[in-house]
């Protein structure tokens, strides 16, 4: 792999920490991916970043598949066409992916990933919610 572009802040178990995004394995079996810095309001998803967050992903995920809550509140995240294909075909996100909620206020983020949603149409189920219990309502059918 190439020179990371994060950096890993901390890491245990059940959590990966760096300085764009945590990733943690709640007690449930939930995968929570949310933004570390709340100071950064624009992230720019490129296919090296979600390399390494699909890294992070199966190590948490210790192989068994789980269902993910991606918790973008308000941030505005951008990821081109070339990205959203790559993710929704990543061989190792789908292994380790059993669902995918999306939670977004932000209405760029809203458009982008209804885009990702019905363009790229993930191979896992996969919605979008304004709200994180909403989302995690929904992503305990999976566990």
């Amino acid at each position: 792999m190439a020179k990371r572009l994060t950096a890993v802040r901390e890491e245990t178990a059940t959590l990966i920490r760096t300085d764009i995004h945590q990733m943690e394995l709640t007690e449930e079996g939930i995968l929570y991916i949310t933004a570390s810095n709340p100071e950064l309001d624009h992230i720019d998803v490129s296919r090296q970043l979600v390399d390494e967050m699909a890294w992070g992903f199966a190590k948490l995920a210790n192989g068994i598949p789980r269902p993910m809550l991606f918790d973008l509140d308000s941030r505005y995240v951008s990821i081109n066409k070339d990205v959203r294909e790559y993710i929704a075909s990543h061989p190792l996100i789908n292994r380790v992916k059993k669902a995918e909620a999306i939670v977004t206020s932000s209405l760029a983020s809203r458009l982008i990933v209804n885009t990702y949603l019905t363009i790229n149409t993930p191979p896992r189920p996969a919605r979008m919610f304004k709200d994180v219990e909403s989302a995690k309502k929904w992503l305990r059918k999976f566990l």
